[in-house]
C-alpha cells in the first residue's frame, strides 16, 4: 500500500542466515534506492546505468536537472541514480498482525534468480509478509542498529529469546550427540581419529565465541528425562556409592545432564532446552555484545544438522506407534473394567443405590432435570470425570512408554516428542491408547450416541470422528471471534501509555514531562539485559565470569569506583534496616507491666487505653520530645538515588545488592572483590537505554499475550464448581470497566494444618453465594380474568415455583429454599430491587404460590409500568415522559371502554 515496498508468501530455507532474507529478482528490479552521483561512485553507477531497468544489477530512473537555476547559476548540479536493491541492502520485514516490537525486523537482503516467493529463516508456513525498502541513510543505520535480528533476539516483555532450532533440527541434533554415532572419518587419516557429535558441536561453539572472550562454561539439564534413559535397573554401585545432589535425581553424568567446560561438550545429549529458544542457554550469555555471532553459530548448526539429516535419516514408521500384545491385553482388560465404572459413576451422580432398573429409571429422570438445572449437569460431569481419571492414567501407564515394540531412543515418535521437536504425549496417547473424553467448552459433549474408547493406531468410527473434530471447530470460533475484542484492548494501552519515554535523567516521563517513576523499573534495568541477575544464574556468571566482562575493563571502571563516602552509606544503610524513632524508645522505657496487659480500645480514637495514653504523655513534653528525637540515627537514602548508575561504577540497587552479599555468605571461598566487580559491571551493562518508549513496550507487552488468551469464561472442576472469570472478558474488566464490583468475585482461604476437611468444606458452603435459580427447577405462569361484581374486574397471575430437592444442592450451598426466598424478601425491605408493585407470598409446604395484582378504582388498569435501566439515566428523561403520557392516554381509553 506503500512505495519501496514488497509482499509476497514466505517459505524456509535453512540454507541462508538467520538475519538475511532472500528476494525474488523480480522484486529487485521493482525496488530501488537513490544514490548521489559523486567521484567515488561514478564507475559503478555508470555501469548500472549502462545496464538499465531490465538487468540486474542495474538502475530505474536517472535524475538530472536540465534547467539552468535560478540562484547561483554557476553552482553544478547533482545527479541521482535510482539503483536496483541489491544483496546487502537493508530490508524492514513485517508480519501482520503487528503485535509487538519483534514484528517488525531488519533483515540484510539476498537476491535469488529463479525465485518467486521470499525465503526466510523462519518457521511461518506460508504466510504473507511486507518487505519495506528504507530511502535514507538515516533509516538504513536505525534499521541496522535498532530494529535488526540481532537486536530482537529477546523479546522485551520478559526477555526470553524468539528464535532457536525447530523440528528437523533438533532432532538432528539429539542424534549427533547420543552415544555410538557413526561419522565419517576426517579428512587427515594419519593418526587415524574419529570424531564423536559432541566434538563437533563443541568446534562450533568455540569459533563463535567472540575474541576476547573466554569459551563457555555451563551445566543444564534436558528436556528429555532421565528415566527415558533407563531401559533396564541401574547397578547397586552407581546408587548407593555416589552421593551428592546429582544422583539423588537419577541424572549422575547421564545423558540428560548437559555439561560445557571452557567451551567443549563433556556430557549430555543436547535437545530444545539447549537449541530452542529458551532462556539460559547456550549462547545467550554474549546476547548483550556480540550477538551476531550468536547468530553465526545458529546458522552454522542449521547447515550442519540439515546434511546430517540427508545422511541419517529419520523416518516416524508404523513400527513406532504398535505396542506389545501383553499391553494390548491389559488395556482391553481395562477397558472391560468401564462398565462398571460407568455404573458406580451413575450411582454417586444420581445418589443412589439400589438394583439396576431402578438405577437406569433414575438416570434417565437425572438426564431430562439436567438441562433444566445448571448445577445438576455440573455435578454430573464432576462425578464422570472423577470415575474416568483413573482409569485412563491406568490405559497410558500399560501401553507407553514400556508397553511399545520400539523403546526411546529408537522409537522415532518418542524421539521426536521427548526432544520437544514436534508433539506432545497427549498425541501420543491418543495415537497409541485412546483418545479420552472429547470436551467442548470446558464440558462432555450433550447425550449421543458416540464411544470414546477408539484410538488411531486401529482407527476410530465415524460418529467418533465427527465429535473429536466438535472440539477443533470450537477453537477456531474462538480465535476468530476474540481477534477483535484483543486488538481494540491493546489499541486503548498503547493510546494510553504511549507518551511513556525514558529520559537521560533516568526517570519515566510523560509527554507532558510530569513524573512517572524516578528510576525504569525502580532499578532501571532493562528486561533483555538483566535475565541472569537472578540467584539461580549467580554461579553461571561466575563461570563465566570473563565474559562477561573482560579482565582489562574492570580494572579500568574499578579505578572510577565509588568513593568512601559511598561505602560508608551502604555500610549505614546495611546497620539501620531496622525501624527506629523516638516515639519507639519513648514507649519502651516508660511501658509497665500493667500497661501491657490493657489492651482495652478507646471508642473515640480506635487505638488501644494503652496507646492513647503514651501518645499523650509523648506530645505533653516538648523537651523529652527533642532529646528522643535527637538520639535516633536516620536511615541514609538508598545509594542508587544520591548516585547515579550510569555514570557511577558500583552504585545498584539494593535488591541487587542483597542478591550479591547473599550469594557470597553462601560461597565463602570465592573471590569477593572480582564477583562484586563483575556485578557492578553487568549491572551498568544491563541499564535500560534513554529514550526507551517503556509505555508503548508495556502496552504491547499485554496485548500481545491476550491474543493467545481463551475468550470464553470455563468452569473449574471442583468442589462448588467455582465460577471464575478469565481470559479477555477479565481484562476488560480490569483495564477498562475498572469496576469496583466484578462479576464472578472469589477468594483463597488458607487453613492452619489441623484444621479437617469437613470443616473446611462446610465453610465453603457457608460461603458460597446461593441466589434463587440455584435453587429453581421451574415457574409455570397463569394468568386469567375474574369479575367481582357488575362493574370490577381483577387480573389474576398464579406462579408456581417448583424447587429442587435439597440432595440436588447440598453439596453447593448450605441455605435450602426457604432461607433463600427468606434472604430475597430480606433485600427488598432494604431497597435493593426495583419495585414493581406486586406482592409475593411464597409457601414452603408444596401448595401453589400466588402473586396477585389488585387495581383499586373503578374500570380495568392495564398493567403497571416498571421504570426500565435505560430510563434511569438522566440522558433518558424525554423518553421516561413520553412513556408517562402514553400510559396516562391508553388508562383514559380504557376507562372509556
Amino acid at each position: 500500500r506503500v512505495n519501496f515496498a514488497a509482499r509476497t508468501v514466505i517459505t524456509p530455507d535453512p540454507f541462508i542466515n538467520i538475519d538475511e532474507i532472500g528476494l525474488p529478482e523480480v522484486f529487485a528490479k521493482k525496488l530501488s534506492y537513490v544514490v548521489p552521483v559523486t567521484p567515488w561512485n561514478v564507475e559503478e553507477l555508470r555501469r548500472l546505468v549502462i545496464n538499465g531497468p531490465n538487468v540486474h544489477p542495474g538502475a530505474l530512473i536517472l535524475k538530472t536537472n536540465l534547467l539552468t537555476p535560478s540562484s547561483n547559476p554557476g553552482k553544478e548540479s547533482m545527479k541521482f541514480v535510482y539503483r536496483h536493491l541489491q544483496t546487502g541492502d537493508r530490508m524492514l520485514l513485517n508480519r501482520q498482525p503487528t503485535l509487538h516490537k519483534p514484528s517488525i525486523m531488519s533483515h540484510r537482503a539476498r537476491v535469488l534468480k529463479g525465485e518467486k516467493v521470499m525465503l526466510l529463516q523462519r518457521g511461518f508456513r506460508c504466510d504473507e509478509m511486507n518487505a519495506h525498502f528504507p530511502q535514507n541513510e538515516v533509516a538504513r543505520a536505525e534499521s541496522q542498529n535498532i530494529v535488526s535480528v540481532c537486536e530482537q533476539y529477546l523479546v522485551p516483555k520478559d526477555g526470553t529469546p524468539l528464535q532457536g532450532l525447530i523440528q528437523d533440527h533438533v532432532i538432528a541434533g539429539v542424534k549427533m550427540t547420543v552415544r555410538r554415532i557413526k561419522v565419517l572419518p576426517p579428512c587427515i587419516m594419519k593418526p587415524k581419529l574419529l570424531w564423536s557429535g559432541k566434538q563437533i558441536i563443541s568446534t562450533i561453539l568455540l569459533n563463535s565465541v567472540p575474541s576476547g572472550k573466554d569459551p563457555i562454561t555451563l551445566s543444564s539439564t534436558t528436556k528429555i528425562k532421565p528415566s527415558e534413559w533407563t531401559n533396564e535397573k541401574p547397578r547397586i554401585w552407581a546408587t548407593r556409592r555416589v552421593k551428592g545432589p546429582s544422583s539423588k535425581k537419577g541424572c549422575l553424568m547421564c545423558e540428560s545432564e548437559v555439561i560445557f567446560r571452557q567451551g567443549e561438550l563433556l556430557c549430555g545429549v543436547m535437545d530444545k532446552n539447549q537449541y530452542g529458544a529458551t532462556m539460559y542457554s547456550s549462547y545467550t550469555l554474549f546476547m548483550s555484545s556480540m550477538v551476531e555471532r550468536a547468530l553465526v553459530s545458529f546458522s552454522r548448526r542449521l547447515v550442519i544438522f540439515t546434511n546430517f539429516l540427508h545422511t541419517e535419516g529419520f523416518t516416524l514408521g508404523v513400527s513406532d506407534i504398535l505396542v506389545r500384545c501383553d499391553a494390548n491385553k491389559s488395556r482391553s482388560e481395562i477397558m472391560s473394567e468401564l462398565k462398571d465404572i460407568g455404573d458406580d459413576c451413575a450411582s454417586s451422580g444420581v445418589a443412589l443405590k439400589g438394583d439396576l432398573s431402578e438405577l437406569k429409571s433414575e438416570l434417565r429422570r437425572f438426564h431430562r432435570e439436567s438441562y433444566k438445572a445448571p448445577q445438576k449437569r455440573m455435578r454430573g460431569i464432576r462425578v464422570i470425570r472423577r470415575g474416568l481419571g483413573p482409569i485412563t492414567n491406568r490405559i497410558n501407564s500399560a501401553c507407553l512408554p514400556r508397553g511399545l515394540i520400539k523403546k526411546f531412543p529408537y522409537n522415532n515418535l518418542q524421539l521426536m516428542v521427548q526432544a520437544g521437536a514436534k508433539g506432545s504425549t497427549v498425541n501420543t496417547m491418543q495415537i497409541s491408547c485412546l483418545l479420552g473424553q472429547i470436551e467442548l467448552e470446558g464440558k462432555r459433549p450433550p447425550l449421543m450416541i458416540s464411544g470414546r474408547n477408539g484410538r488411531f493406531m486401529t482407527g476410530i468410527k465415524p460418529q467418533e470422528f465427527f465429535f473429536h473434530c466438535m472440539a477443533g471447530r470450537e477453537g477456531l470460533i474462538d480465535t476468530a471471534v476474540k481477534t477483535s475484542r484483543s486488538g481494540y484492548l491493546q489499541r486503548c494501552l498503547i493510546k494510553l501509555l504511549e507518551g511513556l519515554v525514558v529520559n537521560y535523567d533516568l526517570t519515566v516521563r510523560d509527554s507532558d514531562g510530569s513524573v512517572v517513576q524516578f528510576q525504569y523499573g525502580e532499578d532501571s534495568l532493562d528486561v533483555c539485559k538483566s535475565q541472569f541477575i537472578v540467584p539461580k544464574q549467580l554461579s553461571f556468571l561466575e563461570d563465566n565470569m570473563n565474559s562477561v566482562l573482560d579482565p582489562s575493563t574492570r580494572k579500568l571502571v574499578a579505578q572510577h569506583c565509588l568513593s568512601n563516602a559511598s561505602s560508608r552509606m551502604k555500610k549505614a544503610s546495611k546497620n539501620a534496616k531496622t525501624r527506629d524513632g523516638g516515639f519507639l524508645r519513648f514507649s519502651v522505657d516508660n511501658s509497665t507491666p500493667e500497661d501491657d496487659d490493657d489492651h482495652r480500645i478507646d471508642p473515640k480514637t480506635g487505638r488501644t487505653l494503652k496507646s492513647s495514653r503514651m501518645i499523650k504523655a509523648w506530645w505533653a513534653n516538648e523537651q523529652l520530645r527533642a532529646e528522643y528525637d535527637k538520639a535516633i540515627v536516620k536511615i541514609p537514602d538508598p545509594c542508587a538515588s544520591v548516585y547515579r548508575p550510569d555514570s557511577n561504577f558500583g552504585s545498584v540497587a539494593e535488591k541487587v545488592e542483597d542478591l550479591i552479599h547473599g550469594y557470597m555468605s553462601t560461597n565463602p571461598n570465592r573471590d569477593e572483590e572480582a564477583f562484586k566487580e563483575m556485578m557492578y559491571g553487568k549491572y551498568m551493562k544491563s541499564m535500560v537505554d534513554p529514550g526507551e518508549p517503556v509505555g508503548v513496550i508495556a502496552g504491547q507487552s499485554i496485548g500481545e499475550p491476550s491474543t493467545q488468551m481463551t475468550l470464553n469464561t470455563f468452569h473449574f472442576a471442583g468442589c462448588g464448581e467455582m465460577n471464575v472469570t478469565l481470559g479477555i472478558p477479565r481484562l476488560r474488566e480490569i483495564l477498562m470497566v475498572a469496576s469496583d464490583k466484578i462479576k464472578t468475585p472469589s477468594s483463597i482461604i488458607p487453613f492452619h494444618p489441623h484444621i479437617s476437611e469437613a470443616s473446611k468444606d462446610k465453610l465453603r458452603l457457608k460461603l458460597n453465594r446461593c441466589i434463587l435459580t440455584d435453587v429453581l427447577e421451574m415457574i409455570t405462569v397463569t394468568e386469567k380474568l375474574s369479575l367481582e361484581g357488575s362493574s370490577t374486574r381483577q387480573k389474576v397471575v398464579r406462579m408456581k415455583f417448583q424447587f429442587l430437592p435439597r440432595k440436588a444442592y447440598k453439596n453447593d450451598f448450605c441455605e435450602d429454599r426457604v432461607a433463600v426466598i427468606e434472604m430475597g424478601k430480606g433485600s427488598d425491605k432494604k431497597g435493593e430491587g426495583k419495585k414493581r408493585g406486586e406482592e409475593f407470598e411464597a409457601e414452603d409446604n408444596g401448595e401453589n404460590t400466588m402473586d396477585q395484582r389488585k387495581r383499586g378504582g373503578k374500570g380495568f388498569d392495564a398493567e403497571e409500568h416498571a421504570s426500565s435501566d435505560e430510563e434511569d439515566q438522566p440522558d433518558d428523561a424525554d423518553a421516561t415522559d413520553a412513556r408517562k403520557i402514553n400510559r396516562q392516554k391508553m388508562k383514559t381509553m380504557m376507562k372509556a371502554i
